[in-house]
């Protein structure tokens, strides 16, 4: 009888042990699950946060008589789409009117933006501006219609991921007049730790800016071009010309 009832005991030490072992797999596996999801929420942020200040680099330099809201526009070659809501005009002072831009970034078919920034756009300001751009892939040229000061190259890069660390990049060559300004790049890094069987292969969309001064007359043919690459899917190139 003593022998039966050492054996149940065992028996029931052994299905305890196993039940709370189970327990603590599945919070384990919970906890990874957040980790993985908090992570990727944050990089879409980024990005959305890249996008935007790119989107507002743009509006910036435009009209100030030219302002106007704009529908939801999908990005070329990323999964964001920005849009742009400007208010009604108000009294900056008694000289200067003043209307509010206000981009927003949204991921896929969300509703809410991820990335919101309001700007202050001021009449004297920007009717002094004024500015000319031209969007292509991968690379853009045009002649310059104006005169002006500066040429800003804004690069958006998609790159194509590996089930492993990884690392990519693209380089842009910016030119006015067959003159070499400069370069722009953009590049990311992923690096894959922990157990086997968890697939890193994340798609990376970077953006990267720079402005250039340089005096660019009407008919100056500007460019920037793809240079160099390594993992590189594509890239969106908007040049910017302004005062």
């Amino acid at each position: 009888m003593q022998r039966k009832v050492r054996g149940s005991s065992l028996i029931m030490s052994t299905l305890i042990t196993a039940f709370l072992l189970t327990g603590l797999a599945v919070k384990v596996a919970k906890t990874q699950q957040s980790v993985f999801a908090a992570t990727n929420s944050n990089g879409i942020v980024v990005q959305a946060q890249q996008h935007g200040e790119t989107q507002a680099s743009v509006l910036r330099m435009t009209k100030y008589s030219d302002l106007k809201s704009q529908s939801k526009t999908k990005i070329n070659d990323t999964e964001f789409s920005y849009e742009v809501v400007v208010s009604g005009e108000t009294n900056y002072n008694n000289k200067i009117k003043q209307r509010i831009a206000t981009v927003k970034i949204y991921y896929q078919n969300e509703v809410n933006p991820r990335f919101t920034l309001p700007i202050a756009m001021l009449s004297k300001t920007n009717d002094s501006a004024g500015c000319e751009i031209r969007t292509g892939t991968n690379s853009v040229s045009f002649q310059a219609v104006g005169s002006y000061k500066y040429l800003t190259v804004i690069v958006s890069s998609k790159f194509s991921p590996s089930d492993s660390s990884w690392s990519g990049s693209a380089t842009f060559t910016a030119s006015a007049t067959g003159v070499n300004l400069g370069t722009v790049s953009t590049s990311t890094y992923t690096e894959k730790a922990g157990s086997k069987g968890h697939y890193w292969g994340t798609t990376e969309n970077v953006v990267n800016m720079h402005t250039f001064a340089r005096s660019i007359n009407a008919g100056d043919t500007v460019s920037a071009s793809l240079t160099s690459s390594s993992r590189h899917s594509g890239s969106t190139v908007t040049l910017i010309l302004s005062n």
